[in-house]
């Protein structure tokens, strides 16, 4: 895949295709396409396997202990090799109006994030 943007009630993915990317939905256990067009391919592929379960489900806590936001309410994940590097960056939100973020490479080291 190209990239994926990963929130708690469904993902959305934009995977490879012959052409360059096409985005499907996972929602519900199943992958859904909306007649998405293909669209050219940015960055560079990453395959989700690489990318162990675990750390993805541990990454916003992480984060909000990183970023001092022990209290959010919200979160979600984007996967993508946009930046030149395989990232996944990691947002926290409280209430929807404080977001924080962070950076990490695909083993969970910290890369960047939101600063002080």
């Amino acid at each position: 895949m190209y990239d994926a943007v990963i929130y708690p009630e469904y993902a959305s993915i934009n995977a490879i295709v012959d052409e360059g990317a096409m985005r499907y939905v996972y929602r519900d256990g199943a992958f859904q396409l909306f007649n998405s067009p293909v669209t050219p391919a940015q960055g560079k592929p990453i395959d989700l396997a690489d990318i162990e379960p675990g750390l993805i489900a541990g990454l916003p806590d992480k984060t909000a202990k990183l970023q001092g936001m022990p209290d959010y309410d919200s979160a979600y994940l984007i996967v993508n090799t946009l930046s030149g590097q395989p990232g996944i960056m990691v947002y926290v939100q409280q209430s929807g109006r404080l977001s924080r973020w962070s950076i990490y490479d695909l083993d969970g080291k910290v890369v960047g994030g939101t600063p002080e």
